[in-house]
Formats: structure tokens, C-alpha cells, sequence
């Protein structure tokens, strides 16, 4: 229904850098910044708001798992640096235990020192997890993955709420509101001018990208 990225606090406030919610027409591609930022959207190939679906809002954001995503240009306002962050999202799937969301990203894994990418699947081996990559020049990409989250709590057709969470230099992972794994992690996130943000993908080697439900 929502996805957020801010510096420190959950939620619509001063600190929210981007925040992209579903609050458009039926079909439309039209997305906004609902931020005090403002910054430019643009929907890629056909993702879109679907009224059928939606949690709070008037909509929610559909992506088709083949080739949609939503870019926004890179920004100061994402030098997060090794401070402190709050990603969330809210999402929905018919089959979340063999999803392999790539929900945000910024830039290309393997190109830039800062770029980085949060997902939750069953790509990392042993259960469905959640998972945060950053580039870093003495480990060119490293990856911070969860233990599994228990296959009671991944109802399908049910919304879910997932956040990453950075405080003092650890990652808390949670699912539902329940910080379920932490590890320390204080790679700076600050990438190059042309790495632009995506959500429901993310790139690496500088191939085409990786979207929702690909496993790669």
C-alpha cells in the first residue's frame, strides 16, 4: 500500500524523505512524493494503482513480477550516509513463501560504492527471509540476511508489514511490528550522482534489473 524511506522516525513527518502511497485512480501511472520533498516518480513499463486491493489509501500499487518498477532520480536527500534510517512497505501476494520481492533499491550493486538493496524472499537459502546488500570497496557487496520468519506468520492474501530499521549502527529487521533479527552494520549509504532509486527492483553487473518475484 505504502512504501517510505526515511532518516530516522516511521511515518509522514519531518523526517520523511520519500513516501509513495497508493492514492491514485484505478490503472492510473501517475505517482507522487506525498514527502515535503516532492521528488519525481515514473512509473516503468505497466505498474499502476489497482482499486480491488488496498489497505488505507484509495488505491494500492500493482507490479506485474515481469518488468515494473517505479524509478526516482537520485538526490542529496538519500546521502543517508552511515546515519540512521527507516525503510518500510506495506505488501500483499497470493503466494508470499515463494516470493522474492526486490522492494528498494538505489543504484547498482555492483557499480558504486553506497549503492544498496532491501528484499524479502526465499533467495538466500533456508527460509523466507529478509535481506539488505550494500556495495563497499573492501567487500565489494555485502549482504546482511535474516534468520527465516516463521512460515505461520506469512499468510498469503493477507497485508504484511516489513520494515529495516539502522539505529547506532545496527540493522533491526521487522515483520508485523516485531523485531524479529538485528546485526551490526555501518556501511555508509551514500551513493554516485547517477544512482537513481527503485522500487520493486534493483540492479546488478549493469544488466537490465532484477524485479518482484525474480530470484536471481
Amino acid at each position: 500500500d505504502y512504501i517510505a524511506l526515511n532518516n530516522a522516525n516511521s511515518g509522514d513527518d519531518a523526517s520523511t524523505i520519500l513516501l509513495i502511497t497508493g492514492d491514485g485512480t484505478h490503472g492510473s501511472q501517475t505517482f507522487n512524493d506525498l514527502s515535503a520533498n516532492n521528488h519525481t516518480v515514473t512509473a516503468v513499463n505497466e505498474v499502476n494503482h489497482i482499486r480491488s486491493l488496498r489497505l488505507a489509501n484509495k488505491s494500492s500499487i500493482l507490479f506485474d513480477e515481469v518488468d515494473d518498477y517505479l524509478s526516482i532520480p537520485n538526490h542529496t536527500d538519500f546521502d543517508i550516509g552511515t546515519g540512521d534510517f527507516t525503510l518500510e512497505a506495506w505488501i500483499y501476494t497470493d503466494d508470499i513463501e515463494g516470493a522474492g520481492y526486490r522492494i528498494l533499491s538505489q543504484g547498482d550493486l555492483e557499480t558504486n560504492d553506497g549503492d544498496w538493496c532491501w528484499g524479502i524472499g526465499t533467495g538466500w537459502g533456508g527460509g523466507f527471509k529478509m535481506n539488505f546488500a550494500i556495495k563497499d570497496g573492501a567487500l565489494p557487496v555485502k549482504d546482511y540476511t535474516s534468520t527465516a520468519i516463521d512460515p505461520v506468520d506469512l499468510a498469503p492474501f493477507t497485508w504484511h508489514h516489513v520494515a529495516l530499521v539502522r539505529t547506532s549502527g545496527v540493522l533491526k529487521y521487522f515483520w508485523n511490528g516485531i523485531n524479529f533479527y538485528s546485526v551490526a552494520a555501518a556501511h555508509s549509504m551514500t551513493s554516485a550522482t547517477d544512482s537513481t532509486l527503485a522500487v520493486g527492483a534493483r540492479r546488478f553487473g549493469g544488466g537490465s534489473p532484477y524485479y518482484i518475484e525474480e530470484y536471481n
